[in-house]
């Protein structure tokens, strides 16, 4: 579920950026989320992240992934805005509806004892949408919903606290693309434990690739 039409949610528009960067490596970027803890650690990740456990599901052209952690601390960029302190319960994964849609979800909850979640703090929703531009060049373009504290305010604070977040994306894919340009090659495959869901949508992407090019009818000429 998108939640784009769900009136518990406030959806708005956020940022484009032109990513000097080939297209599938910001997938990879996007298909990790062990990224968070690392990339942005200081915004909206947690060192924790990395290391829950990871549910992985996937269809035809689809692929999905969910992780958990409890009783951790609340990122630095959401507690303020739910005007809270203390350690949460955070549920959060991404559904990558291919060639080109990451639809993820980030909701924070009190900690509690037990199995049953706590208290909502508040979810979040976010949109990736990732196109090639030129060969080597991306088209980034990013929304969010949330489902609590919807003032202007507070959309300003979100949207303000989350491009540098985008920004750190695009740097990444940046340097990885310079450092592949540096190479002159694709440098063979070293994966390890943690690629094993950037690597599985990348095969499915490749295949649903490989698959509409051979369906493909090539123009005729007249002459």
């Amino acid at each position: 579920d998108l939640y784009l039409d769900d009136p518990d949610y406030l959806v708005v528009p956020g940022f484009y950026l032109n990513v000097p960067g080939r297209y599938q490596l910001l997938n990879d970027n996007l298909l990790d989320l062990s990224h968070l803890s690392y990339l942005h650690q200081t915004s909206i990740g947690n060192e924790e992240m990395a290391s829950a456990p990871e549910e992985r599901e996937e269809g035809e052209n689809w692929l999905s992934t969910k992780r958990s952690a409890k009783d951790i601390p609340c990122p630095p960029l959401y507690a303020p805005l739910f005007g809270y302190e203390g350690n949460v319960e955070r549920y959060f994964g991404m559904h990558f509806y291919m060639p080109g849609l990451h639809a993820g979800f980030d909701e924070f909850r009190k900690p509690v004892d037990g199995q049953e979640k706590g208290d909502m703090l508040g979810r979040l929703n976010v949109y990736h949408v990732v196109t090639p531009g030129k060969l080597h060049t991306t088209n980034y373009f990013f929304a969010v919903g949330r489902n609590f504290a919807k003032s202007d305010e507070v959309t300003e604070n979100l949207l303000k606290g989350l491009e540098p977040v985008l920004q750190e994306d695009a740097f990444a894919t940046e340097a990885i693309e310079a450092m592949l340009n540096d190479l002159g090659e694709v440098p063979p495959e070293f994966l390890a434990r943690g690629d094993a869901h950037a690597v599985r949508g990348r095969r499915i992407l490749e295949a649903l690739i490989k698959k509409d090019m051979e369906q493909s009818t090539p123009l005729s000429h007249a002459g």
